[in-house]
């Protein structure tokens, strides 16, 4: 057995894949694979090796590898893992990894309807939102606990390294976003550093500067606009003025700079705030010729070259009638709520991110889709008296579309759709996993059935998938 990075690499992807879920089967828990992952010193599904260099080609399990195009992947990047593996082989390893999740929840895929994965129209510079680390300490190898001190003045900014919440690698060059977001992080990257400002020490939970996030967007006229957003650990604006102008000044694009202020862990009881310090706190983005508000922690599909693709098939999968009525849990900026507006007589939006109900309602209006209405609520609170009260002041969904974070519904929420029982549940995640258990409680019921899963290639050379499952209900 050869070890790298903490991975088997004797098994091929596709006994890796079936050796992970099968450790899950005796238990029915995701905890039991997670479990036999860490035997092999590794919590992440990432069955490919690593090449040795940047000029390696390497063969296993009849996959030739292909030269790194990023020189930041042989350090241990984590910003993306599948570089080296040809497309149609990572598209390939991500339809697996989906009938092998959905098999192992009890699932007969040869009685459902998988379709083939749609593949990104492009593999690089296709992220429209990046996050980046600030960090005191400098990646110095590819090894898990090698990172040094940083002084005078210096600072890293990038993206962490994989096995490592403590540095940063300093990019220089990145496959993801597009061109004058690199360009905008050398120039911050510059301006801290001549105005002296600290970066956060992950270890001893000192310093000033912690992340930098930045989205694109693409207006109705389709000129690209830029949202930077600086993430502190205290509440000192004043301190980034300097580095503002610089950026706002060499950046034409960027119309938008605000600042987080998100205290470190051992503080997290100080209330977070955001200052405007540039222009407004939002963007515009158009999916499908509406346009969109986005604000810095609103949450929007990343995959700009697919998210219209994306959506196009979600509303195929929902079935609209012009007297549908649609509940869209989890809308985020409303982006699926109101291009299923234009087909349906009333859509229902619930979020718990204020910016982000906030930015659905604004959207709303600057669409000029009157049917759709949306409410900050906490779906993880639904027997609280408030939330009750308001969720059964809302006319009954005939269709419920689900887009949930990573960790997968709550477990109150599928007894709840249950007896909410729509005709038709559809369950957009870029988790899998966790669709696979949510989607097997909601099956076990006999209310519902699998009527077609539909996996979308959202982020290419990484091991995300974003999967489709349309439920229809079976029984009254």
């Amino acid at each position: 057995q050869r070890r790298d990075m903490g991975i088997f690499y004797n098994m091929s992807w596709q006994q890796y894949l079936r050796a992970f879920t099968s450790a899950a089967r005796k238990r029915r828990s995701l905890l039991a694979p997670v479990a036999w992952h860490r035997r092999i010193k590794s919590t992440r599904l990432d069955p490919f090796p690593r090449p040795r260099s940047d000029t390696m080609i390497e063969s296993f399990d009849g996959i030739t590898t292909v030269v790194p195009q990023c020189k930041h992947f042989l350090q241990g990047c984590g910003g993306c893992k599948l570089q080296h593996i040809p497309y149609d082989q990572q598209l390939a390893y991500k339809q697996e990894r989906i009938n092998l999740l959905f098999a192992n929840e009890g699932f007969n895929l040869k009685s459902v309807p998988v379709g083939q994965i749609v593949p990104s129209p492009t593999t690089k510079h296709y992220r429209n939102k990046m996050d980046f680390t600030f960090s005191a300490r400098a990646w110095t190898t590819a090894k898990p606990t090698a990172d040094s001190v940083l002084s005078g003045g210096s600072l890293s900014l990038g993206l962490m390294p994989e096995g490592s919440w403590h540095s940063a690698i300093d990019l220089e060059e990145c496959l993801h976003p597009l061109e004058p977001v690199m360009r905008l992080v050398g120039l911050v990257r510059q301006a801290a550093m001549r105005a002296g400002l600290e970066a956060l020490d992950r270890k001893k939970q000192t310093g000033f500067l912690s992340g930098l996030g930045i989205r694109t967007g693409h207006n109705a006229q389709g000129n690209l606009q830029i949202l930077m957003n600086l993430v502190t650990a205290s509440s000192h604006p004043e301190l980034l003025g300097p580095l503002v102008h610089a950026c706002v000044r060499q950046v034409p694009e960027l119309i938008s700079v605000v600042n987080n202020v998100e205290p470190p862990l051992r503080t997290r009881n100080m209330i977070r705030t955001e200052h405007v310090l540039h222009g407004n706190s939002f963007i515009l983005d158009t999916i499908q010729g509406l346009q969109f508000r986005i604000s810095a922690k609103s949450f929007f599909q990343p995959n700009f070259t697919n998210v219209s693709q994306l959506y196009q098939l979600v509303q195929q999968a929902c079935k609209l009638t012009p007297q549908s009525v649609v509940w869209d849990l989890f809308c985020g900026t409303g982006t699926i709520a109101l291009l299923m507006a234009r087909q349906c007589k009333q859509v229902i939006g619930l979020e718990i991110e204020e910016s982000a109900v906030l930015d659905a309602i604004h959207n709303g209006q600057l669409n000029q889709l009157h049917n759709a209405h949306f409410h900050r609520v906490d779906l993880t609170k639904l027997k609280a008296r408030e939330v009750e009260d308001m969720l059964t002041s809302l006319p009954r969904p005939d269709v419920v579309v689900v887009d949930p974070p990573r960790a997968g519904l709550h477990p109150s929420l599928p007894p709840y759709l249950l007896a909410l029982a729509p005709m038709r549940i559809v369950y957009v995640s870029c988790n899998p996993a966790t669709q696979a258990v949510d989607v097997r409680k909601l099956c076990e019921s006999q209310m519902y059935t699998i009527e077609r899963m539909q996996p979308v290639d959202m982020f290419p050379h990484t091991t995300h998938v974003e999967n489709i499952c349309s439920l229809r209900r079976i029984s009254p």
